[in-house]
């Protein structure tokens, strides 16, 4: 997958994915935009043993919005990640914190095989790089 774009603008819309034991697996993406309260929803994805993130973005404004990943002592499987942009923060400390949780809770070597998987995994990689998949509407459903 060449790009996932995920925004939430309150956290009672993700409540019921943030209690969820289990995570998703999202297979192999170059670039994760996260905007406010999405950014919770890291703990509850998964990425493709070996993939390596081109770059990580996150927009969450204020300590509010990540207050249950603050919270969370979940470890985010997310692979390499190249690039981790953080903007549009109120709080200068904040960057310095969510570089933290990358350095010490992102478990590199554990992130899901595609060889646990029973069918394939479609990663969504087309020569169409203009293409990007909104998986917001999916998890809109999933509630």
């Amino acid at each position: 997958m060449d790009l996932l774009y995920l925004h939430c603008n309150n956290l009672p819309e993700i409540e019921k994915l943030l209690k969820r034991e289990s995570r998703v697996f999202i297979g192999s993406v170059d670039r994760i935009l996260l905007g406010s309260s999405a950014i919770n929803l890291l703990t509850k994805m998964e990425v493709q043993k070996g993939n390596e993130m081109k770059e990580l973005g996150i927009s969450c404004g204020s300590l509010n919005n990540i207050e249950p990943l603050l919270k969370s002592k979940e470890d985010l499987h997310l692979g390499k990640i190249k690039n981790l942009d953080v903007k549009s923060l109120k709080n200068e400390d904040m960057e310095e914190t969510i570089k933290k949780i990358f350095g010490t809770r992102n478990n590199v070597r554990n992130s899901w095989e595609i060889s646990k998987v029973a069918a394939v995994q479609d990663t969504g990689k087309r020569k169409d790089m203009g293409k990007m998949i909104i998986w917001g509407v999916l998890l809109i459903l999933c509630l």
